[in-house]
């Protein structure tokens, strides 16, 4: 076994749910051949490896990060005297799109569940600061489609735009 690290079962658990990892997404994660490893952490009745635990708080880390600076950015607009959106609008992918757009993730060898757990943390943060926020699936045509007539490339400009104007097409139709 390797050595011995501090998080108990339980807040291994709870990190690992927090992350939006499936006990089989935490063994790929891992590196691990089987999923009863995972199982026996979270049972209680083998170790967490210490390697382990630095890559589940380090993933928690990434995601709290991620959401920490788009509050700040968030914060800095308004405090720059940027009037306050009437509604924030946040994107999530199908598995096959968050290849494509969230790439930076995907190669750290997170699943789309990691980032659908950022958006959540992002949605509860916003609401938070009394910000009303909604969340809008990516529909890649669309999409493509709004770039097009407006002769743009994608940026997260574009994505923020289209999120917004989608939004506003869902919500008039």
């Amino acid at each position: 076994m390797s050595k011995r690290g501090s998080l108990t079962a339980e807040e291994y658990k709870i990190l690992r749910i927090a992350c939006g990892l499936t006990q089989e997404e935490a063994r790929k994660l891992h590196g691990l051949k089987e999923i009863r490893t995972i199982q026996r952490w979270e049972d209680g009745s083998s170790w967490i490896s210490k390697i382990a635990e630095e890559k589940i708080l380090w993933a928690n880390e990434v995601i709290q990060r991620s959401v920490d600076n788009a509050i700040q950015i968030y914060k800095d607009a308004l405090m720059n005297h940027c009037e306050k959106p009437e509604t924030v609008v946040l994107i999530q992918y199908s598995n096959d799109d968050f290849i494509v757009f969230v790439p930076e993730l995907a190669k750290l060898g997170f699943p789309n569940n990691v980032h659908r757990a950022m958006i959540l943390r992002l949605y509860l943060a916003f609401r938070e600061y009394g910000q009303k926020v909604s969340i809008v699936e990516m529909n890649v045509d669309d999409y493509i489609e709004f770039l097009e007539s407006r002769n743009l490339e994608d940026t997260q400009d574009a994505r923020a735009a289209w999120a917004g104007f989608y939004f506003d097409k869902i919500i008039l139709n």
